[in-house]
């Protein structure tokens, strides 16, 4: 189980994204379809930011009061106190661990699907395509009139062991994006 980045292109004029790129992506379906490759999916999600320089971590809509220590930085339960009579700079591990610079104490960064939508998560296949490649990088495409592919594919019963080898299919998918520069891609996070 793990996330993945997928690209989904739908047309440029589309006003309900959510609903093309939900449209899009059913086919691949696992929970209907047995040669499906996801179970969940949102656009953005860990992805928020993929074909930009924004970081959701650092945006403030995507923080929330600390559960663990109620939003005062120290953690106060029996775990924590078991923690201090160890360690007596023990603080609070839900909110003074691997946070983000700037974000105060008693404060994190919530689940990556409850960040808040961003713009960037959708933008022209024509100005995707001047982005850097690092910008572009996926793990799986889907452009309704061409199809769906992941880089990888999964082989169960592989003779020579390697269960995921590269998907022939994938390059021809990706390098399709660039036909459509007038259409619309879409960041996902999907699960598989």
């Amino acid at each position: 189980m793990t996330h993945a980045l997928c690209l989904v292109v739908i047309p440029g004029d589309t006003e309900d994204v959510e609903g093309a790129v939900a449209a899009a992506m059913e086919p691949y379906n696992e929970n209907v379809n047995d040669a499906g490759w996801w179970d969940w999916w949102q656009i953005g999600g860990r992805y928020s930011g993929a074909f930009s320089e924004y970081d959701p971590r650092t945006d403030q809509r995507n923080w929330e009061e600390c559960l663990l220590c109620r939003g005062t930085g120290i953690r106060n339960d029996s775990i924590a106190q078991a923690h201090r009579r160890e360690n007596p700079d023990y603080t609070c591990n839900g909110c003074s661990y691997h946070q983000p610079e700037g974000i105060p104490t008693g404060w994190r960064v919530k689940w990556p699907s409850d960040w808040a939508p961003v713009r960037s998560n959708v933008m022209k296949v024509a100005d995707w395509l001047t982005l850097p490649e690092d910008r572009r990088n996926c793990f799986a495409v889907v452009i309704p009139e061409v199809g769906g592919h992941e880089r990888e594919i999964y082989v169960p019963d592989a003779s020579d062991g390697k269960h995921f080898p590269d998907n022939p299919a994938f390059p021809d998918t990706y390098a399709a994006i660039g036909r459509f520069p007038d259409a619309l891609i879409v960041a996902v996070d999907y699960h598989s």
